[in-house]
């Protein structure tokens, strides 16, 4: 197997090496998932302006967290469902049941939200070739055109970190610990 490298500010790419400074002050450490990416300061770069474009979407951070549950649900990446699980409860304040829903793949109880999470799902299994009456269900339920385009943003953001984690593997951070998460 292939060992990728954790690389902290010293240690990094000299490209990488401020984008580790930055993810360290945004988040009071660097996650091990960017300390992965740092190998690539183009993948690392990426990550980082896309994550912050997704976080000013039209989307609430209620909303965003539903999305990048999904799709890492779907994904099956276990970094990330850790991740989102902890940031949407201690950051985001995503009700408890909505989080365990989204760990479990099963319906949400608020429709709308419901419905983000299925149009989500949708475009992940059509791998974007979503169909009309879709999109149509999708706005009817209180959603815009504007915010079909985001979801192509924030499943981007997801496809550059789920896709990181299955290659890399990097060690689940301490603090998501108690969000462990493997799909049944």
């Amino acid at each position: 197997m292939i060992h990728f490298n954790q690389y902290d500010i010293k240690s990094a790419p000299e490209k990488s090496k401020q984008l580790l400074i930055l993810a360290k002050k945004k988040f009071g450490k660097i996650p091990n998932l960017q300390a992965v990416m740092a190998e690539s300061p183009q993948l690392l770069d990426g990550y980082q302006l896309l994550y912050d474009l997704g976080s000013k979407t039209s989307f609430t951070p209620i909303e965003i967290q539903v999305i990048y549950l999904t799709i890492s649900y779907h994904n099956d990446c276990n970094y990330c469902i850790a991740a989102h699980s902890f940031q949407s409860e201690k950051r985001d304040k995503v009700p408890k049941h909505i989080v365990e829903s989204l760990r479990q793949g099963t319906s949400l109880l608020d429709n709308k939200l419901n419905g983000l999470s299925l149009f989500v799902k949708s475009m992940l299994e059509a791998n974007g070739q979503i169909k009309n009456e879709d999109i149509n269900a999708f706005i009817k339920i209180g959603y815009t055109k504007k915010q079909v385009l985001e979801i192509v943003l924030l499943l981007a953001v997801k496809v550059l970190s789920n896709y990181t984690n299955h290659i890399a593997k990097p060690e689940l951070d301490d603090a998501f610990a108690s969000f462990k998460w493997y799909k049944l």
